[in-house]
């Protein structure tokens, strides 16, 4: 359901930039190190924007939004 949200409103905001999206279950070790590495606590469904190395946003289920992940990226 978060994902779909995001699909269907990301190029509103941000039809240049480039997405990823990770599948928890295939890719738990990358998962993982993510979370280490960020000091970001894992939680599914979850969405962490990354800038230059750094988690700049991050929000879970029903939180996320396009419009908070644009705001949290042009504010940076």
């Amino acid at each position: 359901m978060a994902k779909q949200r995001l699909e269907s409103n990301w190029n509103t905001y941000f039809e240049d930039k480039e997405v990823y999206f990770l599948d928890l279950l295939q890719h738990r070790l990358l998962s993982n190190q993510l979370a280490e590495q960020l000091n970001v606590q894992h939680q599914s469904p979850q969405l962490i924007a990354i800038k230059s190395g750094v988690s700049i946003y991050r929000s879970s289920h029903l939180a996320i939004t396009v419009k908070a992940v644009y705001k949290a990226i042009t504010e940076h």
